[in-house]
């Protein structure tokens, strides 16, 4: 039941449904990119190298990037590993889709959303800047980036939940894609239960 894209969507689009793509032309400084999952093989494409949500998080960056002249790109991601880190992959395939080295930040340390929005606000302080991240995370990401005393302005990236016409085979068959969907809003849902719990969403945190 949950592998079936009306069950799963049904479960996923309120949390994305929260915040619409964003075509402003707020003025800003910086466009912070949150990071996700990745690898680091150096003998592949750059775009390879980002994982699952991490890709659409950094093209829609780099769109903002291009509709903001003078903004500059912060990237953020600890390393997995004995490897580079995520801010620091993600970077490389910004710089392959044309985004000068000198337009951007790596912040290669924070861990967790938590501790990204702990060094965006060292880096940003009070100004408002565009924040990128899933649609599915992002409403819990603002909470974080809020309780530091920040002013984000919402970019959902890597929508999932599907509105727009399907085959009706897709919508029919069960699928692990569509599974995944129904995991992301478990995930987020639980996330932000804990995120809650925790008091980790108020101001001072």
């Amino acid at each position: 039941l949950f592998s079936l894209q009306p069950v799963a969507d049904r479960l996923l689009r309120p949390i994305e449904a929260e915040y619409q793509t964003y075509r402003g032309n707020d003025p800003v400084s910086y466009i912070v990119v949150l990071g996700g999952g990745y690898t680091y093989n150096p003998d592949w494409a750059p775009s390879s190298n980002l994982l699952g949500n991490s890709l659409p998080r950094v093209t829609e960056g780099v769109r903002l990037y291009l509709a903001h002249p003078g903004a500059r790109m912060v990237f953020t991601g600890a390393s997995a590993g004995p490897m580079q880190s995520n801010a620091a992959t993600a970077a490389l395939v910004a710089e392959s889709l044309g985004v000068p080295r000198s337009d951007m930040v790596i912040l290669g340390k924070p861990r967790d959303t938590e501790q990204e929005a702990a060094q965006v606000a060292k880096l940003v302080g009070e100004q408002p800047f565009i924040l990128v991240t899933s649609a599915n995370h992002l409403p819990r990401a603002m909470r974080f980036f809020k309780a530091k005393g920040l002013h984000p302005i919402p970019a959902p990236a890597n929508q999932l939940a599907i509105d727009s016409p399907l085959n009706i085979w897709d919508r029919a068959t069960p699928s692990s894609m569509f599974l995944g969907h129904t995991e992301r809003a478990w995930y987020e849902t639980l996330g932000s239960l804990w995120q809650w719990l925790k008091g980790a969403d108020s101001a001072g945190a």
